[in-house]
């Protein structure tokens, strides 16, 4: 395998997947890699059947590796050469890769009509078929030619298929020719097998069919019955007006059942016998001698309004079984002869369909019909008297010469909330001397709602939750709702868990909806709180144990938190008075105590000019600035029990000396001594980890 990443699958199909923790070799001696490069794919064409494929790739290169991809991309094998028995022709792609480089070809499998021999049947027969209580003959045969299909059709029409296995099970077959026919795209061949049952026979008895159905003149369900008896097994079919075969029971019932002639067939080793039933009105006979409807006249006045009540005079020849006279897109009212009395209720014009059992007619009033076109506006806070034209105009108002009524009284061009109600106001034009409404405009007056004023407001993401409501400006109204985009929202905002934004604050009128509308906006942006150290002793560094957080820095805490004495002044490593005169270089500790270092008594006025840094130190390096002078000098480190850890010697200069600690040093207080031909210093060094 190639040095490259692996991965594993547990459980295939969920993807949890992680890498193989084995680190790749990175040992031993590797020859040079030359890249995969493909120097020939093929694949061989596909049978006519349309199954098997057999690809081949021939490549160069340093240990190849193998990938052979469907046409749906899933993988086939790792094999250079692969014959799959039951592929489908298509795309097949292949990548050859190794260590140092990839190459793909991609590779057609066709089918190949070429391939296909013309079947011939070589024999057929039957055998005794017993399954359960069932019983019956099973059909067989055989031929030669590429990827043949069977079907076998029986003496009564029925054609079935043979299975996966080329056998055909036929419960109680009655005697007659069964019909062969095998096939391929090249070919097809037939014969004839005479199936003879056995004797004595005694075929199905019948008795009377029946279809039942709740009303004739209208298709829906209806009920199919035929008594059967005889030797058995017996196997019945039930099939419609076209011939498709539609239940293997003899008693059924289907939700529709179109009109026309049904057939019931039962059949045994011996016979089959049929039997034919009407379905359809109950006058059968009148069914045949009847005429379709016919329309001999229709009128009506030439132009109407939209909810005027219209006489209507159709003439029509209507008999025969289910006669039936409907009127559409009007309420008829009364009617007396050819004459119809209705209320005109639709956008079109009357409409009448004439029906019996063996035809229909449709025919439309030939009149021109006034239909308005109808819009809805809410009044909000109107105080003056408005003109009704113009609260029309955004929608658009093709008419003029018009005049606007109230509830069948004239109107004046404004609407005035002093005087004025809410209702339908009308738009009446004269259209071929007949006054109709054009615009039907539904006016609705409600009083009006504020939602408030729109408003911002930045908050940390440490504050507690708050109402969003009390940072509306003005005067909202309550009982209003909260929305965040399409999504309703909470009227408490809570900086830690919701999204910033814009909310929507929206009143209604009506509570459930409708009426005057207003909204308003709040918008919340949230600032991340920072973390705060309580600084108790005022040193300027934090506690890490004492937290707050907080967008702004909150009085007695520091944003930083190295304070490793939270209650003395400073930490540990900065200077301080241990109160004995007799000490030098007072420093903390990291027990938090001031401790001084005992006087050399040697040129103590000098020692001020020496030097140790970082302190506290992480026990690496450390920069030491001699006390002064030139010459040879020693430095020792000893811990606090007095082991020396360190001893050099080095030459002083102005510049500071680097001096490298031990490895491995643990925290703590260390010493470091300077001697010189003149003096002796000593500095207290502090370790921490």
């Amino acid at each position: 395998m190639n040095n490259l990443d692996y991965w594993f699958e547990v459980t295939p199909g969920n993807g949890t997947t992680g890498a193989i923790i084995t680190d790749p070799i990175s040992i031993g001696s590797c020859p040079p890699c030359e890249p995969a490069v493909i120097a020939q794919s093929s694949a061989d064409p596909v049978p006519y059947c349309g199954e098997g494929v057999n690809l081949e790739v021939e490549a160069s290169g340093t240990l190849p590796d193998y990938a052979w991809y469907r046409p749906d991309s899933t993988l086939l094998s790792w094999l250079p050469e692969v014959y799959a028995q039951y592929e489908a022709p298509g795309q097949y792609t292949v990548v050859v890769s190794n260590a140092c480089g990839a190459d793909t070809a991609q590779v057609n499998a066709v089918v190949d009509s070429n391939l296909c021999v013309p079947v011939l049947i070589d024999s057929a027969w039957f055998t005794p078929w017993n399954w359960g209580i069932y019983s019956g003959v099973q059909f067989h045969q055989t031929s030669v030619g590429s990827c043949p299909q069977y079907e076998w059709t029986m003496p009564w029409g029925e054609t079935l298929f043979t299975d996966v296995l080329h056998q055909l099970n036929v419960p109680n077959p009655t005697e007659g020719d069964y019909t062969l026919v095998a096939s391929n795209a090249c070919g097809s061949d037939t014969l004839v097998l005479h199936v003879v049952p056995p004797e004595p026979c005694e075929g199905p008895i019948l008795g009377n069919a029946t279809i039942t159905a709740a009303n004739l003149c209208e298709t829906g369900t209806a009920v199919f019955d035929v008594p059967v008896s005889g030797p058995g097994p017996i196997t019945t079919r039930w099939y419609n007006p076209e011939g498709q075969l539609i239940t293997g029971s003899s008693h059924f019932t289907i939700p529709y059942a179109p009109w026309g002639t049904y057939t019931f067939v039962a059949s045994n080793y011996c016979r089959a016998d049929t039997i034919t039933v009407f379905h359809g009105p109950a006058d059968t006979t009148g069914l045949y001698t009847c005429q379709p409807p016919q329309l001999l006249g229709l009128s009506a006045i030439p132009v109407a309004c939209y909810n005027d009540t219209v006489n209507i005079v159709a003439s029509v020849a209507l008999s025969g079984p289910c006669a039936t006279l409907v009127w559409s897109n009007v309420q008829v009212l009364s009617t007396s002869g050819d004459t119809v009395v209705a209320r005109l209720t639709s956008d079109q014009p009357p409409m009448l369909t004439a029906t019996n059992a063996c035809g229909q007619v449709v025919a439309e009033a030939p009149m021109e019909l006034i239909f308005p076109v109808t819009y809805d506006r809410n009044l909000c806070r109107v105080s003056e008297p408005i003109s009704l034209d113009s609260l029309l105009a955004p929608y658009g108002m093709p008419y003029s010469g018009g005049q606007w009524q109230l509830a069948g009284v004239d109107h004046g061009l404004f609407y005035d909330p002093a005087l004025d109600t809410s209702g339908i106001y009308q738009y009446m034009v004269d259209t071929n001397g007949v006054y109709c409404s054009v615009v039907d405009f539904g006016l609705h007056e409600f009083p009006g709602v504020y939602a408030g004023e729109d408003s911002s407001v930045t908050v940390c993401s440490s504050d507690p939750p708050f109402a969003l409501f009390n940072l509306l400006g003005g005067q909202p109204e309550t009982g209003g709702s909260w929305r965040f985009g399409l999504l309703a929202a909470s009227s408490i905002f809570d900086p830690a868990v919701n999204t910033p934004g814009a909310y929507m604050y929206s009143i209604q009128t009506l509570g459930s909806g409708g009426g005057c509308y207003d909204f308003a906006f709040v918008t919340v942006a949230v600032d991340t709180a920072s973390t705060w150290y309580a600084d108790a002793d005022g040193d300027g560094l934090g506690d890490a144990a004492d937290t707050l957080l907080a967008c702004a820095q909150p009085s007695g805490f520091v944003s930083t938190a190295d304070d490793g004495c939270p209650q003395v002044f400073g930490t540990v490593g900065d200077p301080c008075d241990d109160g004995d005169a007799n000490t030098i270089n007072d420093t903390l500790g990291v027990d938090c105590v001031c401790a001084g270092e005992p006087g050399s008594g040697i040129a103590e006025t000098d020692q001020a000019n020496m030097g140790v840094w970082p302190n506290p130190n992480s026990g690496d390096q450390f920069y030491l600035q001699t006390p002064g002078g030139t010459g040879k000098v020693a430095v020792a480190v000893t811990d606090a029990t007095g082991r020396l850890v360190l001893q050099a010697n080095i030459v002083a200069s102005s510049a500071p000396a680097l001096i490298d600690l031990p490895p491995g040093l643990v925290a703590g207080n260390y010493f470091v001594r300077v001697e010189t031909e003149r003096i002796v210093a000593v500095r207290r060094l502090v370790v921490v980890r």
